[in-house]
């Protein structure tokens, strides 16, 4: 069920600090695509109504460099916004020891993803002459960074949505626009469509069977003792 948007705006309007899978291996890899491509999707509802962001939930990761490898660790804020994180302490006491363009406290601080479910209207990764799309009409999750949810945030603060676009009959799809911007891949351009696109039942009957708890895609909770000690 859609929420009223009055309380999307309201949540979308929030100030974010910034920040795998989680061992799912569902995601959509719009990455992949070529420059230039767009790939359309529509946002689906998460299971849990009480979620404030309907179609999206926050993940919240710290990177530590141990030994010649890179892990990712859930930030212990992600489950409660009041817990202590041993990782953010030790960010925040190399930003006051070091200054603001200390290397040792950007490296630790957490890193912003948003996650959610889409299924995917028109998918153009690159397939084998003559073979279909294999995520083309499937719900796929999706992970995507800062950029993709300023544009949507946006959206929101604009008042260009009138409704809870994850909606089946009134909502709209998305557009995940790849472009370049120096050496690296820019997906700001990416953008709701200006109109209403109702899904079809059978559509809705793919997204309905599909649905889950957004919360269940986030990593385990950690224990403490085991964050400190990594």
């Amino acid at each position: 069920m859609a929420l009223d948007m009055t309380a999307l705006r309201q949540q979308f309007a929030k100030k974010e600090n910034n920040g795998g899978e989680g061992g799912n291996n569902n995601y959509y890899p719009f990455w992949q695509m070529d420059t230039g491509k767009n790939a359309t999707v529509r946002f689906i509802p998460d299971l849990n109504q009480d979620n404030p962001f309907s179609f999206l939930i926050k993940k919240m990761t710290h990177e530590l460099k141990i030994g010649d490898e890179v892990k990712k660790v859930p930030c212990l804020k992600q489950y409660d916004a009041q817990a202590d994180c041993p990782i953010c302490k030790a960010s925040a006491a190399a930003y006051k020891s070091e200054g603001k363009d200390t290397v040792t406290g950007k490296a630790l601080y957490r890193k912003l993803q948003y996650v959610g479910q889409v299924l995917v209207i028109a998918d153009p990764l690159p397939t084998e002459a003559g073979v279909p799309s294999p995520h083309q009409g499937t719900v796929k999750i999706v992970s995507m960074g800062p950029k993709i949810y300023d544009s949507i945030k946006d959206s929101f603060e604009s008042g260009e949505l009138e409704v809870d676009p994850s909606d089946y009959h009134e909502g709209t799809n998305f557009q995940i626009k790849r472009t370049q911007s120096g050496e690296y891949a820019d997906y700001s351009r990416s953008k709701f469509v200006n109109r209403p696109s109702p899904l079809t039942e059978a559509e809705i009957e793919i997204a309905t069977a599909a649905q889950v708890d957004l919360s269940t895609l986030l990593p385990a909770k950690p224990e403490y003792a085991k964050v400190e000690e990594l």
